[in-house]
């Protein structure tokens, strides 16, 4: 039996897959392999999350379930009424939160979670925070905040009838054991939850044979625990993005760690350059991708529309700048022959609140480059209440004029909340553009799945050039590349037919077949 420990703490990096072993567990799911998923963290939304990544059918075992004693509990909807609130309080609704008053002042807020529970209950005395009611989400009260002017305090960590087990202290993260109730913890005090969290996944561990193997996600948190865990040599250790510090100063414990584990796998080849620069050429580590091709290829051929999906999350304003100049300049040039009939649309993903400052940038751009024409469009803007200029008035503009208005209106901007979202942008996004250092790898293995071809600018394993896509070192290259791809339809397609040849190569069951060889010690190639 495999068994997987993963670093889910019910987050997500940019609101997309962001743990190494999501795809991983899903290319066991459906297999004939046992295995089972040992979930350490304490996540009281972690229903919602295994169904957001299609992991709620998985074999799964929560250690915080077990420990608390909702193993067993059942799903309740938790309404205002059971809440026991002041029943003279007028409530206000937002989308998120319900908010409780009394003669102007707020009692309660009351947080919704993404269907509609009751998620955390913050009560308020003179407006100042004294407590927080954290639900999980079968509608149990599973843990309280109490707080001191308005500071965090202490955590208390609750059974299904509510009485306390341990506190967390906040200064200190000292956990105190309720000796009265310990729910089986050996311990009256834990320095830290990590060490109180180690104690019961090494008794989980206990009851693995020999010949289990474990793959473990790899954390700063969590290393000093694998360096003096007994089941080291049944480990493969996962090394995914920056979870873990390479620096200089932690290559010792790391090291050690590396050298006493089974095996190592790490998610991209830039990772395995990091942590060979750090340790040294180590046998026993292994590149293998986090995610499978599991979606189905895109229909962007099918589309009028030419939609160029830009990932701005992880570059500077200076390349996105230069980025959006390029392309709004192939755009207008591109609408400008002949009174081309061909429609563009770029978009831009970006991180939770820089919407407005790239919105500044793109306005700034078509100022500098079109300043007459800017201005004019400035001033036909619709009015307030407006949504759009009347139709006789576009018509009546000069044809440049209207080339670049419609450029303007067709940049969308956007932050990812799912994968799914991701997956249906791509569905119809004819090329991907990432200009990153660190190309998101989750969008390239999702364009491979779907045939699109992508354009990076740094030698990566998953964009070969002029294969499957471009690889332009200078971001002023970018005219030339989007004419490669979209002004050429024997390139896009030669993209595609190389794409679909990876599909196979990076599907669930290969991923599955390369880590079964991998936990079973033999070289994987």
């Amino acid at each position: 039996m495999i068994t997987f420990i993963p670093a889910w703490r019910g987050e997500t990096t940019n609101n997309v897959s962001s743990d190494d072993l999501i795809g991983q567990i899903k290319a066991f799911m459906f297999s004939d392999t046992e295995y089972q998923i040992l979930v350490s963290n304490y996540m009281p939304n972690l229903r919602y999350f295994l169904h957001k990544y299609g992991l709620l059918e998985s074999n799964y075992w929560n250690l915080f379930d077990e420990l608390q004693g909702f193993s067993e509990v059942s799903q309740r909807k938790i309404e205002i009424s059971d809440l026991r609130l002041d029943k003279n309080l007028s409530y206000f609704y937002t989308p998120f939160n319900i908010l409780g008053y009394r003669n102007g002042k707020k009692i309660v807020a009351i947080r919704v979670g993404d269907a509609g529970q009751v998620a955390e209950v913050f009560h308020y005395q003179n407006e100042v925070l004294k407590l927080v009611d954290v639900y999980d989400d079968r509608g149990i009260l599973s843990s309280q905040k109490e707080f001191t002017n308005g500071q965090l305090h202490v955590t208390k960590y609750l059974d299904k009838n509510g009485i306390w087990i341990f506190q967390e202290r906040a200064k200190d993260g000292e956990i105190q054991v309720n000796v009265v109730h310990p729910h089986g913890l050996s311990l009256k005090r834990y320095e830290t939850l990590g060490k109180l969290r180690q104690e019961l996944i090494e008794a989980r561990l206990q009851k693995l044979s020999s010949d289990d193997q474990i793959i473990i996600s790899v954390t700063d948190q969590n290393v000093n625990f694998l360096r003096k865990t007994a089941f080291i040599k049944q480990m493969t250790l996962s090394i995914f993005r920056d979870r873990l510090s390479l620096a200089q100063k932690d290559s010792k414990r790391v090291s050690d760690l590396v050298k006493n584990a089974h095996n190592v796998i790490v998610d991209r080849r830039k990772t395995f350059d990091d942590v060979v620069e750090v340790l040294g050429h180590q046998d026993n580590i292994y590149q293998i991708s986090p995610y499978d091709t599991r979606f189905k290829l895109g229909i962007s051929n099918e589309l009028k529309e030419e939609i160029i999906y830009f990932d701005s999350a992880n570059i500077t304003e200076l390349t996105f700048k230069t980025a959006m100049q390029e392309m709004i300049e192939f755009i207008i040039k591109e609408k400008g022959i002949d009174n081309s009939k061909r429609e563009f649309k770029i978009i831009i993903r970006h991180l939770n609140g820089s919407e407005i400052k790239l919105k500044g940038i793109v306005g700034g751009i078509f100022n500098e480059m079109y300043p007459d024409e800017y201005e004019l469009i400035s001033q036909l803007s619709p009015k307030a209440g407006e949504n759009t200029l009347d139709e006789t008035v576009v018509e009546a503009l000069d044809e440049k004029v209207q080339v670049i208005m419609q450029t303007m209106n067709q940049i969308e901007f956007f932050t990812l909340n799912s994968d799914d979202e991701l997956f249906k942008i791509l569905e119809g996004a004819r090329l991907i553009i990432d200009m990153s250092d660190d190309p998101d790898l989750f969008t390239q293995i999702a364009a491979i799945s779907a045939g699109i071809p992508q354009i990076n600018s740094v030698d990566n394993e998953y964009v070969l050039d002029q294969k499957n896509g471009l690889i332009l070192p200078s971001i002023t290259e970018l005219k030339n590349g989007l004419s490669y791809y979209l002004n050429e339809l024997k390139h896009w397609q030669e993209a595609q037919v190389y794409a679909a040849k990876q599909i196979k190569k990076y599907s669930g069951n290969e991923l599955k077949k390369q880590l079964l060889q991998i936990v079973a010690g033999q070289d994987n190639g």
